[in-house]
């Protein structure tokens, strides 16, 4: 099987491997999509003939096609089950709306996010009569070229330039920055005793009676008494 070749034509192809098969497969349209759920729905025609159907249009392996009386039961309404879910929305209920919120969410975080997809819709904007399925068949070059241009066309106050984020630290890296941390604040110098603050601390009278004995030990002793 020519997945190169497959993957020109069809742009995604899908892999499922159910009870140890691999079964290969692309994506009905849009069209399609809604083509096959009005079947589902308004057609008298058994769902497991529907199905049928739809597999042999849909799974990209001939072996399988042809083999596929002789496939272990559930694989076809399954591949085809995955093929329709993931290839529209009837929008019938608020679910499937929320869904489609979602999936649009999904969508725009990785355009957002893409530089390519940026330097798409540049090249669209620059060059109206491209189609983004259009520059997607360019050479990488061509493709930075044409942004080069649409710099200028569309008068651009700075180039295009991408950056990356800071690649945040890791946890090792972080305790190891914070065992240094506390290391360092250990071997720190400790501030010596302010003596005139603590000469304005009150004294009690048994501080006053030892300082006394004191004095009179130090007399003794110089003496030598």
């Amino acid at each position: 099987m020519d997945l190169v070749g497959l993957k020109k034509k069809y742009r995604q192809i899908f892999f499922l491997k159910l009870a140890g098969t691999q079964i290969t497969f692309r994506l009905p349209t849009w069209r399609e999509h809604d083509i096959y759920e009005k079947v589902f729905t308004f057609s008298k025609e058994p769902r497991g003939q529907i199905e049928d159907k739809l597999f042999r249009e849909l799974c990209l392996d001939p072996i399988l096609v042809d083999e596929m009386n002789n496939l272990p039961a559930g694989i076809v309404p399954t591949v085809v089950g995955v093929a329709i879910l993931l290839s529209g929305n009837n929008l019938s209920d608020q679910d499937k709306i929320d869904r489609l919120n979602t999936d649009l969410e999904l969508i725009r975080n990785g355009v957002n996010s893409n530089p390519y997809e940026f330097l798409i819709i540049t090249i669209c904007k620059a060059f109206p009569s491209f189609k983004p399925s259009e520059v997607e068949d360019l050479s990488y070059w061509e493709v930075l070229r044409l942004s080069a241009m649409a710099e200028q066309v569309l008068a651009l106050e700075t180039p295009i330039k991408f950056v990356t984020d800071k690649k945040p630290k890791s946890l090792t890296d972080k305790l190891f920055e914070d065992a240094a941390a506390a290391e360092k604040a250990d071997s720190v110098e400790r501030p010596k005793p302010d003596r005139q603050q603590d000469a304005r601390r009150p004294v009690t009278p048994e501080q006053v009676r030892q300082a006394e004995m004191i004095r009179r030990i130090q007399e003794k002793n110089r003496s030598g008494r």
